[in-house]
């Protein structure tokens, strides 16, 4: 293949812009990893549970409350956006405050773990984080990764300490909610400090209110299709059990933090590109998905054969319960290779997304109420795992029409297969020859072994991507 270029799109200044916004969240994960792991041990089931329905509650509401609006201002000029708020704000505050009220009446009907200056606290978090969120992307609109990463720097190091002091000394759900509130506002003054906004070409301003109601749709009902299982348990089923499907479907991030990096820098480069044609669409899917590969794939592998060295060592042996949940849950990573709505969002072609969206949970659903009498809590894993396949088939195959291509000309399917054939190899390999060894033995020569085919497998995906 000859050189692959594309008028305007500079990769050293994408993958760079990427760097700051994947290596800020990176860092923030490990010490939620670290939290988790420690919590795990420290606390009760019921405890724990409590602990993670806070930011389910806090993850799931912010989701709904923004509507997708940080999407949208992603993928919009911002004067446009601005026109069209102050045209329809009156509309825009009696939505926001519909939908925001459905937290408020959730919490203070159901929430019975909490007392009501703990829900206060809640509610309050809930409305910090959404500002918060809304700094973010304006942030990566305006180009000011490096902002955004010594924001999330600083509220990662206040965030660490919380945790750490709040369990080794009296463990207060109170205490924790006011200092991560006291955090999130340190964060928000940072981000809005001194921010001045770029020049955009004013565009798109008679699509802007069908692309943001249909982006709220779709945002709605992604949450819905991810936070429905635990929704169900924590309803049905003691904190306890919640605790153990938890840990079980914990999926994780890394990989969703370097893909949310990939798709959010695309987005506002695609979107400043004015003839989005096959070759643009080739250039942000080609290489990304290669070098996605080389760190997903041997992961998935590691994780796959090394599931219960993995699940015991991390939570300890109360979550081994959790081990066949998390084998079922892992089996979603291969697909985290891609931003697959990019192309879609950039041709406006929103409507879509919610179509594939409205499958998935439809679908999410139907197998949950099939499966769960056969395969129990492990039947609501199995049918996640199956609507986010057809969900992603869905908008792929619906990219290659808008661009007239078969997917094959922009996902590299061979290279792709190769990276996963050869990582399956090596790394069950490696399992097969130290399966009768003590399970930290095990655990480290799995991360030993996965972490050279992760070396390998870029270096691989570099050679073949060099024409870039």
């Amino acid at each position: 293949m000859g050189e692959l270029k594309y008028p305007g799109f500079r990769f050293n200044n994408f993958f760079s812009r990427i760097g700051y916004l994947a290596v800020g969240s990176l860092l923030k994960f490990f010490v939620q990893l670290a939290i988790v792991i420690l919590y795990s041990h420290k606390l009760s089931l019921t405890d724990y549970g409590i602990y993670q329905f806070i930011w389910m509650y806090i993850n799931f509401f912010s989701v709904m409350g923004l509507f997708g609006v940080t999407t949208l201002m992603l993928s919009t000029s911002l004067p446009s956006l601005t026109v069209w708020i102050k045209a329809n704000k009156k509309l825009l505050l009696f939505l926001f405050a519909a939908v925001n009220s459905l937290a408020l009446l959730f919490l203070f009907v159901s929430g019975t773990y909490f007392s009501p200056y703990e829900k206060t606290l809640l509610v309050i978090l809930l409305f910090l984080q959404n500002v918060s969120l809304i700094a973010e992307s304006l942030a990566i609109k305006n180009e000011e990764e490096k902002k955004l990463f010594y924001s999330n720097l600083v509220y990662t190091i206040i965030y660490a300490f919380i945790h750490f002091y709040i369990l080794y000394n009296t463990y207060s759900v109170t205490a924790l909610l006011e200092f991560v509130i006291i955090a999130t506002i340190v964060k928000c003054i940072i981000l809005f400090y001194g921010s001045k906004p770029r020049a955009f070409e004013v565009k798109q301003h008679n699509t802007i209110g069908k692309q943001w109601l249909l982006l709220g749709i779709n945002d709605i009902l992604g949450v819905l299709v991810k936070w429905t299982d635990k929704w169900l348990i924590l309803f049905f089923l003691p904190a306890a059990e919640f605790a153990v499907y938890f840990n079980g479907t914990y999926e994780i991030p890394v990989f969703m933090i370097i893909l949310g990096a990939i798709g959010s820098v695309s987005l506002v480069d695609f979107s400043k590109i004015k003839e989005n044609d096959g070759s643009g669409v080739k250039v942000l899917f080609e290489k990304p998905s290669l070098l996605m590969a080389s760190l997903v794939f041997p992961a998935f592998w590691f994780f796959l054969f090394y599931s219960d060295a993995f699940i015991l060592t991390l939570f300890g042996s109360k979550y081994a319960a959790s081990i066949p949940i998390f084998e079922i849950s892992i089996l979603i990573l291969p697909v985290r290779i891609i931003y697959s709505t990019t192309v879609l969002q950039v041709y406006n072609r929103t409507d879509l997304i919610v179509k594939g969206s409205v499958i998935d949970f439809i679908i999410g659903v139907l197998l949950m109420w099939i499966l769960y009498p056969f395969w129990g809590i492990r039947g609501l894993a199995i049918a996640f795992v199956i609507s986010t396949y057809i969900q992603v088939g869905y908008y792929l195959w619906h990219t290659g029409k808008l661009i007239g291509q078969n997917i094959s000309y922009f996902l590299p399917f061979r290279k792709l297969l190769v990276l996963m054939l050869t990582g399956g190899l090596l790394i069950a390999a490696s399992n097969y020859l130290v399966n009768d060894l003590g399970m930290f033995y095990r655990l480290l020569t799995g991360i030993t072994v996965s972490a050279a085919v992760i070396f390998m497998s870029l270096y691989f995906s570099r050679e073949k991507s060099s024409a870039y």
